[in-house]
């Protein structure tokens, strides 16, 4: 089974994902570049934090085709909901002030 992650909001997480771990290669490579995640996270999961802006631009690259989302490369309908949870993430940490999302990988 793969790891995927969600938003942490206080104790509680999102009921869906905003992206997998283990499927979205190309944008874990991106946020790897960019913040320092642990290599344990794919595996064992746990709590991360990426930054609102790390989180814009991967937006713009997923948009420009830049990054390819890893399940269903081709598909549209996944791509648009990838793009939307991100923005929905970043969107909620805006509204609280913070300058990074937390998400809880498992």
């Amino acid at each position: 089974m793969s790891v995927r992650a969600y938003r942490v909001n206080r104790i509680d997480y999102e009921e869906d994902d905003s992206f997998n771990l283990w499927h979205d290669i190309e944008f874990m490579v991106f946020v790897n570049q960019q913040e320092n995640i642990p290599d344990y996270i794919s595996n064992e999961g746990g709590l991360i934090s990426i930054s609102i802006e790390t989180l814009k631009e991967a937006v713009k690259k997923i948009q420009g085709g830049k990054i390819v989302s890893g399940e269903l490369p081709d598909n549209k309908k996944y791509k648009k909901y990838f793009i939307d949870k991100l923005l929905a993430d970043i969107s909620s940490a805006e509204k609280r002030g913070d300058y990074y999302v937390q998400y809880y990988c498992f």
